[in-house]
């Protein structure tokens, strides 16, 4: 008998220990939830003003990057003069056009930049050759504008790289129509009068 007696204060104290344990889990608990629950002073005021001064960076800085108005085309070569097999094709005997949907056409005008990308040559490696439009011509049965490009640089890149044209040269033409700011994309009323 005094053999079980002796169990029972055992059983009562490891209970009590781990209820003891239970209450110092959930005490902790609240003491981390308090903590936690209210974030540092100088966390609050860092970092409203870091967050704050970004902001006021983009926006400003959204007045100033710029952020151009493209059209894309399609690469026509054609030759000048007819050529026979016997004669050289020489770089200066190709016009260099660009077939344009006609929903966007509208906006082209002559003397606005161009980048050419070939697809022979990519142009992350090459680079890009530029030009200016030149003439613009409605094809109605086609539905396009054919766009004159007169190329600038004799046929070497923004990487200064000679590229070599032929009528089966495919490649995409990008017309810059606008080049404006992202604030004045976000906000048009801001547009400068030219």
């Amino acid at each position: 008998m005094t053999h079980k007696h002796a169990d029972l204060p055992k059983q009562s104290t490891n209970r009590s220990s781990k209820k003891m344990e239970e209450g110092n889990i959930e005490l902790r608990s609240r003491e981390v939830q308090e903590i936690l629950a209210r974030p540092p002073k100088s966390l609050i005021r860092y970092g409203t003003s870091v967050i704050c001064g970004v902001l006021l960076i983009l926006i400003v800085g959204s007045f100033f990057f710029e952020y151009p108005d493209i059209i894309t085309g399609e690469l026509v070569v054609t030759e000048t003069q007819q050529l026979s097999d016997a004669d050289e094709f020489k770089q200066d005997q190709i016009t260099v056009y660009a077939e344009v949907p006609s929903e966007r056409g509208g906006k082209i005008k002559p003397g606005q930049k161009v980048n050419i990308k070939l697809d022979a040559y990519p142009y992350l490696e090459f680079g890009t050759l530029q030009g200016l439009t030149h003439t613009i011509e409605y094809v109605p049965d086609g539905n396009y504008y054919l766009v004159e490009v007169q190329i600038v640089g004799n046929f070497t890149t923004n990487n200064h790289k000679t590229i070599f044209l032929d009528e089966r040269t495919p490649g995409i033409v990008e017309i810059i129509t606008d080049n404006r700011s992202l604030m004045e994309r976000i906000l048009p009323f801001l547009k400068k009068s030219t």
